[in-house]
C-alpha cells in the first residue's frame, strides 16, 4: 500500500472562535453488532485471528485489497468485491496446487458450515500467486487469489441463492478461500474441507440497513477489520504567529499511519477553536501536505488566542482510523498602529511678548494629526525639560494656559508636548519639537505681609451624672433560683466624652471598678462584707448622641475585636460570676487596669453613651448597702 498524505490546497475562510466540539469522521470499522452464531468452537488453528471464537472449519481470515493494493474493509460494488484477496492465520502452503474464492451461504438449519450451500466466486488460480508487481508495496504479504472484474460477483449470487432471513443470518455471506491441499489431500486439516474465511454484510435493497449500511455497499463484520492508527501532525502556520489582523495565513498538516502505508484517500478538516475553518481538504496521494489559507483573521483578545487543530476522516471502508492533531496556538494582533504628528505652536505671554514675568500665565496650543488629518481621541501633556507642567483632555486644538509661578527665572528651551492616544492599538503616541520660553522676575516688586494664628492643643473631658456623693443606685440584689449568687442591673446613662483636640484624633475610653464595701462597718472589711470589682460589668453600650464626624457605630463587640471601618466601637465587659473579694483576677471591670469600653477612630466633639451596669455577688455576702466607684479614663492618640 502506498503512503497517504496531501499537497497544499488554498482556500479562504474566516477564523471564528466558538466552543464547539470537533466532529471527526467515521472509521472503517464495521457497524454490524454482535458475533455470527457459527463463529465459535474452533480448536484446530490456534494461530488464526479470534481463535477459538471462529468458524470450526476456518484456518484464519481474509484481507481484501483494491486495485491499487490498499487494504479495504468494505466497498460500494457488489458485483466485484475486491481485486485481490490474501489470507491470515494459518500460513498458506507453498506446495498446494490450486485455490479459489467461494461464497458460503449461512443456514441456521445446518449446524456445520461445511454443509451450507456454496457458490464459486472466482476461477481456480495458482496458489499462492507469485508477488504481482502492482502489490509489491505489500512486502511479505502474498495474495492467495488474484480476482478479475467478473469474480466475487455477489450480485449474481444473490440472484440465485436461497438466503436465510433468520435473525443473525440475514444480509450475511461468508467469503472463503479454499485450496487443493498438499498433494491433493482429500481429508484432514490440509484438505479442502478447511478454509480461510471472513463474514461480510451486504445491502442489495433500496434503503439503508438498521446499522446504516447503504444500498449497494458491503463491509467486513467478522473477524472485525483491524483499524490502523493514524496521526495528524500539529498544524504549522506560514507566516508564523503572531500576525496582524487581515494577514493571509496558511495552516498546513500531514497524516501518517502507525503501520503500513500512509493515507492516500480521506480528508482533513481544519478547525479554529472547534469551528470548521474552510472546507475539508481531500487527500489525493500518499505523503501529501494539506493546507487551508485564510485572510480574515479576527483579533485575539487580551487573554485569548486562536487554537488551530486538524482532524483526519478516512475514506469509506479503508482500514485507517480517524484522528485529531494537537492544537497550534496562534495569536492575531491589532493592525499596526498609525503614526501621529504633534506640533506645538508659539508660546504667548499675557502681554503678547515671548517673555513671561512671574507669576503671570502663558498659553500655547498643540495640534495632533494622522496622515495630515486632525486627531482628537487622546490627551496632550505639556512638559518642561521632562517635568509635566500641563495636561489637557481631548479637544481640538489642545490649548494650555499655564502659570509661570512654579517655573524658575531662566530661559526654558525644552518645552514640548506629548500626545497619548485613547486607542493605542490604532494610533501611536508622538512628541512635538521643543519650544523656548523666557521666565523673568515679576514686573513689579511685591509687598509681602505676614499673618499668624494659633490652634490650642485642646483636651478630652470626661463626665457622668454620678459621683461618690451622688452614686448610681441600682435595684436591691436578688438571689437566683439556683441559690448560687445575688445579682442586680440598671442603666448607666450619660457617660460623656468632650474632645476639643485639633486634628480629629482617635481615643479609647476605659473603665475600672473598685470593690464595693458594706457601709457602716469599722476596720477592715471581710470577704463577706465586700463585692469584688470583678463582679461589676458594663455591656450593651449605645450612642446616646454625638456631633463627631463621621458617627458610624459598630455596636458592642467582644474584647479584642477589630474596629476597622467604623468610627465608634463599643466593647462588652460582662460581670464576673460572683467571684470572691479575695480573687486577684481581672474579670468584668475589676483588677488593676482599666477595661476598654469605647473606641473612637476620630472623635472631635461631644459623644454621650449609655450601657447596662450589672453586679453579681456570692451567696455568702452579708446583707447591707454596698458602695464602690467606677472610674473612667481616656487615652488619646
Amino acid at each position: 500500500m502506498k503512503q497517504l498524505r496531501k499537497a497544499a490546497i488554498a482556500s479562504t475562510a474566516a477564523l471564528a472562535l466558538a466552543g464547539v466540539g470537533i466532529v471527526a469522521g467515521v472509521t472503517g470499522a464495521s457497524a454490524y453488532t454482535g458475533t455470527p452464531a457459527w463463529e465459535t468452537g474452533n480448536t484446530l488453528f490456534s494461530s488464526a485471528l479470534n481463535y477459538p471464537n471462529l468458524d470450526q472449519n476456518s484456518k484464519g481470515g481474509i484481507i481484501f485489497y483494491d486495485s491499487s493494493g490498499n487494504v479495504i474493509t468494505g466497498g460500494t460494488n457488489l458485483s466485484n468485491l475486491a481485486a485481490y484477496v490474501s489470507t491470515t492465520g494459518t500460513a498458506a502452503r507453498t506446495n498446494a496446487n490450486l485455490a479459489n474464492v467461494i461464497f458460503g451461504v449461512p443456514d441456521h438449519t445446518k449446524a456445520n458450515s461445511l454443509t451450507w450451500a456454496t457458490f464459486s466466486g472466482s476461477a481456480s488460480t495458482s496458489f499462492p500467486v507469485g508477488s504481482p508487481s502492482n502489490l509489491a508495496a505489500l512486502g511479505t504479504t502474498v495474495p492467495v487469489v488474484t480476482l478479475g472484474s467478473s469474480d466475487v460477483n455477489l450480485t449474481n449470487l444473490l440472484g440465485v441463492a436461497s438466503l436465510d432471513s433468520s435473525a443473525g443470518y440475514a444480509n450475511v455471506i461468508q467469503v472463503r478461500v479454499k485450496d487443493g491441499g498438499i498433494g491433493l489431500a482429500s481429508t484432514g486439516v490440509n484438505s479442502p474441507n478447511y478454509f480461510w474465511s471472513t463474514d461480510i454484510e451486504y445491502n442489495n435493497g433500496g434503503s439503508a440497513l438498521s446499522d446504516g449500511l447503504a444500498p449497494g455497499n458491503w463491509q467486513v463484520i467478522y473477524p472485525a477489520a483491524v483499524i490502523r492508527t493514524t496521526t495528524v501532525a500539529t498544524p504549522t502556520a506560514s507566516p508564523a504567529s503572531p500576525q496582524y489582523a487581515g494577514t493571509s495565513v496558511t495552516f498546513s498538516t500531514s497524516v501518517t499511519a502507525a503501520t503500513g502505508t500512509n493515507p492516500a484517500s480521506g480528508s482533513v478538516q481544519f478547525y479554529d477553536g472547534g469551528v470548521a475553518l474552510g472546507a475539508a481538504q481531500t487527500i489525493t496521494s500518499a505523503g501529501q501536505t494539506l493546507g487551508v489559507t485564510t485572510s480574515a483573521l479576527s483579533e485575539s483578545g487580551a487573554f485569548t488566542n486562536h487554537t488551530i487543530t486538524a482532524a483526519f476522516t478516512p475514506a469509506a471502508f479503508s482500514d485507517l482510523g480517524s484522528s485529531t492533531s494537537s492544537a497550534l496556538t496562534f495569536r492575531v494582533n491589532h493592525t499596526a498602529a498609525a503614526a501621529t504628528v504633534t506640533t506645538l505652536g508659539n508660546i504667548t505671554s499675557v502681554d503678547g511678548t515671548g517673555t513671561v514675568n512671574q507669576p503671570d500665565a502663558f498659553s500655547v496650543t498643540a495640534v495632533v494629526t494622522v496622515g495630515g488629518s486632525p486627531l482628537t481621541a487622546g490627551t496632550v501633556a505639556l512638559f518642561d525639560n521632562g517635568v509635566q507642567i500641563g495636561l489637557t483632555a481631548a479637544s481640538s486644538p489642545f490649548t494650555f494656559n499655564v502659570s509661570s509661578s512654579s517655573l524658575t527665572v531662566a530661559t526654558h528651551s525644552n518645552i514640548y508636548a506629548v500626545f497619548t492616544p485613547t486607542d493605542s492599538l490604532t494610533y501611536q503616541s508622538s512628541q512635538s519639537s521643543a519650544a523656548s520660553l523666557v521666565v523673568a522676575l515679576p514686573a513689579y516688586t511685591p509687598a509681602v505681609a505676614g499673618i499668624e494664628t494659633t490652634i490650642q492643643p485642646g483636651t478630652i473631658t470626661l463626665s457622668t451624672p454620678y459621683s461618690t456623693g451622688s452614686p448610681l443606685v441600682l435595684p436591691d440584689m436578688t438571689i437566683d433560683s439556683n441559690v448560687t449568687n445575688y445579682s442586680t442591673s440598671g442603666q448607666f446613662a450619660g457617660i460623656s466624652v468632650l474632645d476639643t483636640r485639633p486634628g480629629n484624633l482617635a481615643y479609647t475610653l476605659s473603665a475600672l471598678a473598685s470593690n464595693l464595701v458594706k457601709q457602716g462597718i469599722g476596720g477592715s472589711p471581710s470577704n463577706a462584707q465586700q463585692i469584688s470589682g470583678e463582679n461589676v460589668g458594663l455591656t450593651n453600650l449605645l450612642l446616646t448622641s454625638t456631633n463627631a464626624t463621621p458617627s458610624t457605630f459598630l455596636g458592642s463587640l467582644a474584647i479584642g475585636a477589630s474596629t476597622t471601618g467604623q468610627n465608634f466601637s463599643a466593647f462588652d465587659n460582662a460581670a464576673g460570676a460572683h467571684l470572691s473579694a479575695s480573687d486577684t483576677g481581672s474579670a468584668g471591670l475589676g483588677g488593676v487596669s482599666g477595661h476598654e469600653v469605647l473606641h473612637a477612630n476620630s472623635g472631635q466633639g461631644t459623644t454621650v453613651i449609655h450601657g447596662l451596669l450589672s453586679i453579681n455577688a456570692p451567696t455568702n455576702t452579708v446583707d447591707g448597702t454596698y458602695l464602690g466607684t467606677l472610674t473612667f479614663t481616656v487615652l488619646g492618640s
